[in-house]
This record gives structure tokens, C-alpha cells and sequence, in this order.
């Protein structure tokens, strides 16, 4: 059986009277990770050069939390639909993140997500294609909140930058932890 010699340490006592398991110790201050799906829907208003253009957008992803305040997220985001003054397109994204929890009572937390993304766009003006493929970083702030049991709900502003796209989403996920 594994042991937690820190709380023998910290308390003075003798290891035989203070051992406990090593399971007891983990659930104290730590949590083993845990697996979610999410998925969600937005807005999304997109900028390249002087063209601009908006539409809805779906999104859906898996993730890990880690402890009480960092998860690892890959997520997928679509927006098939997007048109501007004289011009229509769409917009695919596709990347990881990080995320850092900020607890604010014990069914809520403010979060800021930063990820690394792959854009595609491809836009259509005057009957002429064009195909924009680049890296991006992305930037989210929001907040998450417990529904019942397992079940989340996600709302969050997200900037997305690359050296030709520069996109702006609003978005309301739902999530369900395993």
C-alpha cells in the first residue's frame, strides 16, 4: 500500500500512528485527471485586410482537467457559412490549449484559455476564390458553471490572431464531464 509520508512530516507524529493511504492524500488537495467533451455555438466576425465578414460557427472538443485549476483542451471550429458586403467564405479552426481556472464560489469559475490553431479560410468574391492557410493564436476569457452532477455550461469571448486572419467569437458550450 502507498503512503503519504507528508502529513507524518508536517504533523510531528510517528509514521506508524499517522500513515494513511495513498488515495486519502489525493483527495485532500489533489484530484486524478478528468476526461470532458464539449460542444458549442457562437458568432464569429472574421477580418483579412479590409475584407470583413460574420456568420454563426459550431465547435467541438475534448479535453482533460487537471486538479482544480488548469485543463488541456483540442477543439475543432467551423463556421460554413460567412459573408460580408461582397464577399462569402468559410472558416475552419482546428488546435490545443491551455486553460487556468479561477474559482469564484463552488459551482463557478472564471477561466482564460490560450491556444495554438490552424486557419483555413477560403473566400469567394466576384466569382473568384481565394485560400488563406496559417497559424494562429488564440485568446479566451469566460466563465464556466456547474449545471447538475457532470454537466457544465461555458460562456466566453475569444480572439483569434494570425498574420492574415484576425477573428472575434462569442460562445456558449456545453460540457460533460466523464
Amino acid at each position: 500500500m502507498l503512503v503519504s509520508m507528508a502529513a507524518v512530516a508536517s504533523s510531528g507524529g510517528s509514521p506508524e500512528s499517522e500513515w494513511k493511504p495513498m488515495s486519502e492524500s489525493l483527495k485532500s488537495g489533489w484530484s486524478l485527471p478528468k476526461a470532458y467533451l464539449m460542444a458549442g455555438t457562437g458568432f464569429l466576425n472574421a477580418e483579412s485586410g479590409t475584407s470583413k465578414l460574420d456568420g454563426y460557427m459550431a465547435e467541438a472538443g475534448i479535453g482533460l482537467k487537471l486538479g482544480k485549476y488548469f485543463a488541456v483542451e483540442s477543439r475543432y471550429m467551423a463556421a460554413p457559412s460567412l459573408s460580408g458586403d461582397d464577399l462569402s467564405g468559410d472558416l475552419k479552426a482546428f488546435g490545443s490549449g491551455l486553460t487556468v481556472y479561477l474559482p469564484i464560489s463552488h459551482k463557478a469559475k472564471a477561466f482564460a484559455r490560450y491556444d495554438i490553431l490552424r486557419l483555413t479560410a477560403k473566400v469567394e468574391k466576384n466569382s473568384v476564390e481565394g485560400q488563406i492557410k496559417e497559424r494562429a493564436q488564440g485568446f479566451s476569457v469566460g466563465v464556466e458553471g456547474r449545471i447538475t452532477g457532470k454537466n457544465y455550461i461555458r460562456g466566453s469571448y475569444q480572439q483569434l490572431k494570425g498574420d492574415e486572419i484576425e477573428a472575434d467569437v462569442i460562445e456558449v458550450a456545453y460540457l460533460r464531464r466523464m
